[in-house]
């Protein structure tokens, strides 16, 4: 005689419910879907900067001096970084020096960059002028388009 208690069909007539396990396994790769993509995002936010609009207008003059420095950054033929103001061409360590230089006479609140890459220029020299302007106390620094 067969013991009804251990057999198979017995356990299956039993349980009650749907099987959990796998929910449980796509909750799973879930949850580790997010995590993995949250963490790819954090080097996003190192760099603060403002990106100008199409349709941005102009400002009105403030009473306060402000110094802008609105400048092309291309590589030169020899392979260096350079600025382009639309009076001059400067290396870049003339830039950080005129940029610090503004930075203590009107204040660092009063100076705006405005940075127009080419698409030639090396990242790592634009990184160095955000970081430039972070150490001087620049908090208005944006990226635009090269013409």
């Amino acid at each position: 005689m067969l013991d009804r208690s251990k057999s198979a069909w017995n356990n299956y007539e039993r349980h009650h419910g749907p099987n959990m396990t796998p929910m449980v396994d796509v909750v799973m790769v879930i949850l580790i879907f997010f995590m993995a993509s949250t963490a790819m995002l954090g080097p996003e936010w190192l760099l603060k900067s403002g990106v100008a609009r199409a349709d941005a207008g102009t400002k009105a003059a403030s009473p306060v001096d402000t110094r802008r420095f609105e400048c092309v950054l291309f590589t030169s033929s020899n392979g260096t970084t350079r600025a382009r103001f639309p009076d001059r061409e400067i290396a870049l360590d003339a830039f950080r020096e005129d940029l610090i230089a503004a930075a203590n006479e009107v204040g660092p609140t009063n100076v705006v960059v405005v940075l127009n890459p080419e698409s030639n220029v090396s990242y790592d020299d634009i990184v160095a002028i955000h970081e430039w302007c972070a150490k001087a106390g620049v908090t208005k620094i944006g990226l635009g388009r090269a013409p």
